[in-house]
Order: C-alpha cells, then sequence, then structure tokens
C-alpha cells in the first residue's frame, strides 16, 4: 500500500470482493499508467485497496483513494475505520510521503425492498430517516455510495448533510468511476436529447431540467448567448468551477449568470457568490431578449423569476395558442405574459392578462 512507481511504469493491484464495497471489484481494471491520464487499476482477488489511481504530470502527485484493507469483518460499514483511509503519495521529489484521506462515504439505504427498487430505477432522493448507516459523516457535495439490504452497490449521488433530502442521485446501475470524463459524457447525453431545438426561430431552451436529466436541485437555460445555471442545493458548491468550465466547452455562450434557490443562498453567499453574479463573460446587464418559435421576448436573468421566464412550457404555449384560436382568453398570474402571447398570434380574439 505504501508504494507508488514512476508514472509510465506498468502496475497491477490485487483487490477481493467485499460486501461494504462490492465496486472495488468491478470498478478497477489493468492499464499501464501515463503521466497524464486517469486509470482504474484491477486484478484477482486478495487485498482490497481501491477504486481511483490518478496520476499527474511529473512533478504534480499522485492520488490513490483506497476503500480499506482486508478485514475479518467486512459486514458494518463502520468496518472501514479511519486507519483504512486513503493514501496520498507524494512523488514530486522522488520520496514516497504517505498521508491520510478520508475513506468513501457509504450508507446504508432503505431496508424496504420496494424503496430499493424505486431506486434502482431512478428515484431521485433518499430522506435522510431512510439512511440507516454510514461509515462516517459527509461534507455537501460530497460523492456518496448507497449500498442496499445485502450491501450492494444500489446508487451513487451527492451527499446533503444540512437538508432533510440526504442523498440526491446522480446514477443508478452498474458501478463507475466518477471523474471528469464522467461528468462530461453526462453532460453531453443532456444536450444531445435537445439537438434540433435550437434554431434561427428559437434561440431559448433548457439544457438541463434538473433530476429528470441526472443532474439533481440544478436548471440550466439558454437565452440567445446567455447560459443561466440555476442551482437549489448547496450540493453543487464544490463543483461550481467544474460546472463553469464544461457548460463553456459545451456550449460556448458569451455570459454565464449565477441564480440561487432562498435554501441555497446562504452556504453559496459564506463562500463568496452571490445570486445574480457572472461566472463568466463581462456584461452584467439584466434584460435579455431571445426568440421562442420567432416570437421575441424578453428575460431579466439577474432578478427574474425562477431563471428569468419559463423555458419549460415551449410546447404548452405551443398547444395553448392551437386551442385559443377565435376564443377570448383570460391569463391570471401571467408573469411576463409568455401564454397570453402565444394565443393572441395564434388568433385569440381577445387577451387578458393579469
Amino acid at each position: 500500500c505504501g508504494r507508488f512507481p514512476r508514472p509510465g511504469v506498468r502496475v497491477e493491484l490485487r483487490i477481493h470482493h467485499c460486501p461494504v464495497f462490492p465496486q472495488s471489484v468491478a470498478l478497477l481494471t489493468r492499464g499501464s499508467m501515463r503521466a497524464d491520464r486517469s486509470w482504474m487499476l484491477t486484478g484477482q482477488a486478495n487485498h482490497c485497496v481501491g477504486v481511483r489511481l490518478e496520476v499527474q504530470p511529473p512533478g504534480g502527485h499522485a492520488v490513490v483513494p483506497a476503500v480499506h484493507r482486508q478485514h475479518d469483518r467486512c459486514r458494518s460499514v463502520h468496518d472501514v475505520a479511519e486507519d483504512d483511509a486513503a493514501l496520498l503519495v507524494g512523488v514530486s521529489t522522488g520520496r514516497r510521503q504517505m498521508h491520510r484521506a478520508p475513506a468513501p462515504l457509504a450508507l446504508r439505504g432503505p431496508q424496504h425492498p420496494a424503496a430499493e427498487y424505486a431506486i434502482r430505477t431512478g428515484h431521485p432522493w433518499v430522506y435522510a430517516e431512510r439512511i440507516r448507516e454510514k461509515n462516517r459523516e459527509g461534507d455537501s457535495g460530497e460523492i456518496a455510495v448507497v449500498y442496499d439490504r445485502k450491501d450492494r452497490f444500489l446508487a451513487l449521488g451527492l451527499y446533503d448533510p444540512d437538508s432533510p433530502i440526504r442523498f440526491r442521485a446522480l446514477y443508478s446501475g452498474k458501478p463507475v468511476m466518477v471523474d471528469d470524463d464522467w461528468w462530461r459524457a453526462r453532460l453531453a447525453a443532456s444536450l444531445a436529447r435537445r439537438e434540433g431545438v435550437v434554431t434561427d426561430q428559437t434561440n431559448g431552451v433548457r439544457w438541463i431540467n434538473g433530476e429528470s436529466d441526472g443532474w439533481p436541485a440544478m436548471v440550466v437555460d439558454q437565452y440567445a448567448n446567455t447560459l443561466v445555471l440555476k442551482l437549489y442545493s448547496a450540493v453543487w458548491l464544490p463543483r461550481i468551477a467544474d460546472l463553469t468550465r464544461w457548460l463553456r466547452e459545451f456550449l460556448k455562450p458569451e455570459r454565464i449568470v449565477l441564480r440561487l434557490s432562498r435554501n441555497a443562498t446562504t452556504s453559496f453567499e459564506q463562500a463568496g457568490y452571490q445570486d445574480g453574479q457572472n461566472l463568466w463573460g463581462d456584461d452584467t446587464s439584466g434584460s435579455v431578449v431571445f426568440l421562442e418559435d420567432g416570437i421575441q421576448f424578453w428575460s431579466d436573468v439577474v432578478k427574474g423569476q425562477k431563471t428569468g421566464f419559463f423555458l419549460d412550457q415551449r410546447d404548452n404555449r405551443r398547444r395553448f395558442g392551437a386551442l385559443a384560436k377565435g376564443l377570448k382568453v383570460l391569463d391570471l398570474c401571467c408573469y411576463s405574459g409568455g401564454f397570453s402571447i402565444a394565443a393572441k398570434l395564434a388568433g385569440a380574439t381577445e387577451v387578458t392578462a393579469v
């Protein structure tokens, strides 16, 4: 456990199946280390060591998060003790320096089979009272793994110690390695589902719609060349820089505006963020003009409701317009009048918006 070769040297790690961390076997694969890549190493079983090996360029450092060492008893997540934490091995000077890092956060989930089935098939939340056991205390936004009654991998997600929704699921199925490539692939999948929405007649689109896209407590809306990142939980606070980088890479906006829900504002303000601030770009104006089906709408992306406009109602506005043709329309709680305008342009004889 204390040895770490120089980048480029072929390595094998041997692990055993552990009922507390069964993903330790599934996640690891043999490979040769390179100075600019992250690798998952594995082999046959006799020593349980870890789920990730990250090698940085020469002069950097290497991180080996270990699951835990072999135990006589592996039936309780509390067996993953502080003494079995991960190893941080320094290689910048050629000297091997070992430091402690926390073991992965493991949670035992709901006891009832129906609740397990719900999570396995996509339910996005686990409430605090449903978590029966954990191996240690977790930080907000930390990746956590939920195990079922038989200590099998159930789901991974973001841990939220300050919310009744203690676990916000990102993924369920077989164990996976959560790294930068994994996050980028998920973003690419969300964008692909909206392929063809942006046209010369429509440049207002919701790219990420929270839990339904596998990005819990997050919405990403685009208004012309402006993106609005709306966050509903502090679990995303540790990844603000990453989110900004990924959105810039994939969508190439001129501006990214951060919007915060009331329950998340305090945590973000303590970290130096403000509702309505720019994460990227110099434009500080609140108003943005965008198109939906050729209609020009105005959105206040800094102080408006939600992200400034209800982009998720685009299809409903189209349908409502078709139904309203030739009729008188009363639109109560109209906000910025999206349904009213759609109705009038579709042929409503009269529209009253309140």
